[in-house]
């Protein structure tokens, strides 16, 4: 079963979510996403623990 929204993000707490923070992969970089692109059930993030 896919994890949603809030559930992936518990995984980053107390990490720095760096921009876009935690949006589906093909938002991840929308500039270079075409238009007719199927959408993507998976969600991208990077976080940095300092």
């Amino acid at each position: 079963m896919a994890r949603s929204h809030s559930e992936v993000g518990a995984f980053f707490e107390g990490l720095e979510l760096l921009p876009p923070g935690i949006v589906s992969v093909a938002r991840w970089r929308p500039e270079e996403t075409p238009d007719d692109a199927a959408p993507v059930s998976l969600y991208g993030v990077v976080g940095l623990k300092r």
